[in-house]
């Protein structure tokens, strides 16, 4: 019985350990890919500091000594929790300041990406199945591209879609003029 209770606690701890192990490969990971994109903004010299001295001490130490490391609550406690994650946190978020699309554009992704199902309304709630050539008749007027299964839901869909109708048809080249 103390056998079988020993082979079992050195299961969960080989397990463990290995889970702790693949926690640092995905923290090594995403690491390496913010580090690559060198963000810019407030306080980003200070964050790849911090980051690159705690990878790269972690990547220094023999394997005995990065098991022991990794094992040890104090190490995820203070290195990673309290340094690691805040300063991976601040060059995630310069990443997402730099390269996310203004407000304006975004309306217009959304915006292109309804304007290929059958009816452009969000909340179309019709099931009975509009035909492609049935609708060809029911576009937009403003931007040629949006297509509306009644103008119920054209009428519906006015107030989000009203706010990019013209720059929608600038870019497809069929806004109307006026």
């Amino acid at each position: 019985m103390l056998r079988l209770l020993h082979l079992r606690s050195v299961h969960l701890v080989r397990c463990l350990l290995q889970s702790l192990n693949t926690a640092w490969r995905f923290v090594e990971v995403v690491t390496g890919k913010l580090l690559s994109q060198q963000p810019e903004g407030a306080g980003t010299v200070a964050a790849v500091k911090v980051v690159q001295g705690i990878v790269t001490i972690q990547q220094h130490l023999t394997a005995s000594r990065q098991r022991k490391q990794l094992s040890s609550p104090s190490f995820w406690q203070v290195h990673v929790k309290q340094q690691l994650l805040p300063a991976l946190m601040t060059l995630a978020s310069a990443y997402l300041a730099a390269h996310s699309p203004a407000p304006g554009e975004r309306q217009v992704r959304v915006a292109t990406a309804l304007a290929t199902r059958v009816c452009a309304n969000p909340g179309c709630l019709n099931l009975r199945g509009c035909s492609e050539g049935r609708l060809r008749s029911r576009r937009c007027s403003g931007c040629g591209v949006a297509r509306y299964c009644s103008r119920e839901c054209q009428v519906a869909d006015f107030e989000v879609h009203g706010k990019v109708c013209q720059q929608l048809g600038a870019e497809a080249g069929t806004v109307q003029q006026r």
